[in-house]
């Protein structure tokens, strides 16, 4: 059953999106007899959202990801001397895993508690995540930094074994924060295009085949808008 909001925006159960004045989100069923849902803009085939499940599956491997990616830093630091652990454990704790357990937070609250997200909400939840991985990424680049400024300037330190292995574990902390921050990017946008079906910009129901214009995703209007309660929605 559709919703309405204030915007004339079509809502559909499951999906925690509003969209603007003009657009419906309508749900078919392709050649393979698969559920999806595709956004229209005055009857025209705007773009085919991600599925569900794809979400579901996205929101199973970020924690998945998170959680590799700090045995990881833990292992690194237990190759490392004394010193350098608790260095490296201060700056983490401080600079990755605090700011990385408050961008999450939004996904937690969305994903177990139900809560039901407008379009700031749920936009914002995915940043959150999103800068918690490039945060990640920063703190892994800038370790790196200091740990070989450290063992040059610590002549009895200079490439020990230990320190090499360390790095080497906290680059591949980097690694996985890296997908991890990519995999968040790419789902953020919530729209993609369907590459292999229907050209974007047709009609399927009437067999149009017309050729795709450049338009807008949902993302990109959110990233332009400050506020979106004060948006010109309009295209």
């Amino acid at each position: 059953m559709a919703n309405y909001d204030h915007r004339g925006g079509r809502k559909i159960s499951g999906m925690h999106d509003y969209f603007f004045d003009g657009y419906e989100t309508i749900e078919y069923v392709d050649e393979k007899g698969k559920r999806r849902t595709r956004l229209e803009y005055h009857g025209k085939v705007y773009a085919f959202l991600i599925e569900e499940d794809m979400m579901r599956r996205m929101r199973i491997a970020f924690p998945i990801l998170a959680a590799i990616s700090y045995v990881l830093l833990v292992l690194g630091m237990l190759d490392m001397s004394p010193l350098m652990q608790t260095t490296f454990a201060a700056a983490f704790f401080t600079l990755g895993i605090l700011p990385h357990l408050y961008y999450t937070f939004g996904m937690i609250r969305f994903e177990f508690l139900k809560e039901e997200f407008n379009n700031r909400q749920y936009h914002q939840s995915f940043k959150r995540m999103e800068n918690g991985a490039v945060i990640k990424c920063g703190v892994a680049a800038l370790s790196l930094i200091l740990a070989i400024l450290y063992m040059i300037f610590k002549e009895e330190l200079v490439w020990s074994l230990e320190n090499i292995r360390g790095m080497l574990l906290i680059v591949a902390f980097g690694v996985v924060s890296l997908v991890e921050m990519r995999i968040i990017h790419r789902n953020r946008c919530t729209i993609i295009r369907d590459k292999d079906k229907v050209v974007v910009g047709a009609d399927p129901s009437k067999g149009e085949k017309e050729a795709p214009k450049k338009a807008k995703t949902i993302a990109e209007y959110f990233e332009e808008a400050e506020d979106y309660d004060d948006y010109d929605y309009e295209d």
